[in-house]
């Protein structure tokens, strides 16, 4: 017997069908033991970071396997799959993207450009 929540609630219960599956329910394991040369992944979501995965593994060439109802299960080798840390970027290009960030969400205050020392200035104000 299906239960209802009323409207402006969340459900509570684990759902069977990929389109309903909570937040908690969503997820993508990978897995690798030491003495594999493969990634074992497994989704059972339609989140955009299993479509990432499943996209990835036809890339390499591989078919994603369907393991149950809503289930993919795929091997992939140990070059698919890196981790990469947090992006190191200089004062000057910190500064840079504010600059951008501003012009993009429509600063009010115009962005100031400095002139060239060597260069003439070219009239325009």
């Amino acid at each position: 017997m299906a239960t209802v929540a009323p409207p402006g609630t969340t459900r509570k219960t684990p759902s069977t069908s990929p389109e309903r599956l909570t937040a908690a329910e969503r997820e993508i394991v990978l897995t690798l033991a030491d003495d594999e040369d493969a990634w074992a992944a497994y989704t059972d979501s339609r989140s955009a970071a299993s479509s990432r995965l499943l996209r990835a593994a036809r890339q390499w060439g591989l078919l994603p396997q369907r393991v149950g109802a809503h289930g993919w299960e795929v091997r992939l080798p140990l070059a698919a799959v890196r981790f990469v840390g947090p992006r190191r970027i200089t004062a000057r290009q910190r500064e840079h993207l504010a600059r951008l960030q501003k012009a993009r969400i429509g600063w009010s205050e115009p962005i100031q450009m400095g002139v060239a020392e060597e260069s003439e200035p070219s009239g325009i104000s």
